[in-house]
């Protein structure tokens, strides 16, 4: 029996659900996969044992995470999946999120995914990182025994974001930053199965956009930080290319600074929520990439 290994699986994305993939990623981890359940009667019929024949197929989920070092083509292809809408160099939140395909090829067999929407989505840097995306895909159905399509073409050559070209802005100061995480979340339903034993629908209920940040305690205005918020990039340039994240409103409870032994630096954990003013329309959260060279 011939061994599959890691190096030679392949995951691709398509504009549409279920349709072949057009853009063939380079990733980090991908745990995207069906999963099932068998159901068993628990009425009494005079035995403890538990008969193999009264078992039934229960409903299956189609999703998982997938984590990639997003560049130029990656972040026009999800940025808009994430968010709702826009195309570069702009994105920005919608109501609801567009269904993708996605293919993923394991050696021994591949398949393909349909229905699939982002559930949740975190950015994230650190020093000598580059920039992260780890996404929550959930979809609807996997068909097996697809033939993965030939787009090996469309793999990125180019270098990723890294932590160190970010600037963050806080209330239109720039800070130094030793970790940053923005998460957009979509709060799907993930148990709309109705008749079905698969997904029938997967609506957004809601959207939590968080910004967390590490900053050195040394700015004690961050610290106490007013109940009406403040704005607030985050900006990554790798010239000529750029990504921004602009927050209208950027709220974040006080915590206590803590200390951790004799040596070291005091570092403050921001936690920002994200949300954006009543009577203006400007979103919570507006996203630029700029991709033209």
């Amino acid at each position: 029996m011939a061994a599959s290994m890691h190096f030679a699986t392949r995951v691709g994305v398509g504009a549409t659900s279920g349709s072949a993939s057009t853009l063939e990623l380079e990733f980090l981890a991908c745990q995207i996969g069906k999963t099932g359940q068998h159901i068993q009667s628990p009425a009494i019929r005079g035995s403890r044992d538990e008969i193999a024949e009264t078992v039934v197929q229960g409903t299956f989920t189609v999703g998982g995470s997938l984590s990639i070092e997003p560049r130029q083509a990656e972040l026009d292809f999800f940025l808009p999946k994430i968010l709702g809408g826009g195309t570069n160099p702009t994105y920005t939140l919608a109501a609801t999120v567009p269904e993708i395909g996605v293919d993923i090829g394991k050696v021994a067999d591949s398949y393909r995914y349909a229905g699939m929407k982002i559930n949740t989505a975190t950015f994230r840097s650190g020093p000598n990182q580059p920039l992260q995306l780890e996404m929550d895909i959930q979809g609807k159905t996997e068909t097996a025994g697809i033939t993965f399509p030939s787009i090996a073409s469309t793999v990125t050559n180019v270098p990723p974001y890294i932590h160190h070209e970010m600037v963050l802005t806080l209330g239109g100061t720039a800070y130094e930053c030793s970790a940053c995480e923005i998460s957009i979340g979509n709060v799907l339903m993930l148990d709309r199965f109705m008749n079905s034993q698969s997904r029938t629908e997967l609506p957004e209920q809601d959207r939590k956009i968080t910004l967390k940040v590490t900053v050195p305690f040394s700015v004690t205005t961050l610290y106490e930080i007013a109940i009406a918020g403040i704005a607030g990039t985050v900006v990554y340039t790798k010239v000529p290319f750029s990504l921004g994240f602009a927050f209208d409103k950027l709220q974040s409870a006080t915590k206590p600074v803590t200390i951790q032994g004799k040596n070291g630096e005091l570092l403050q954990q921001l936690e920002f929520v994200a949300r954006r003013n009543a009577t203006s329309p400007t979103a919570a959260l507006i996203v630029t990439h700029d991709s033209t060279t």
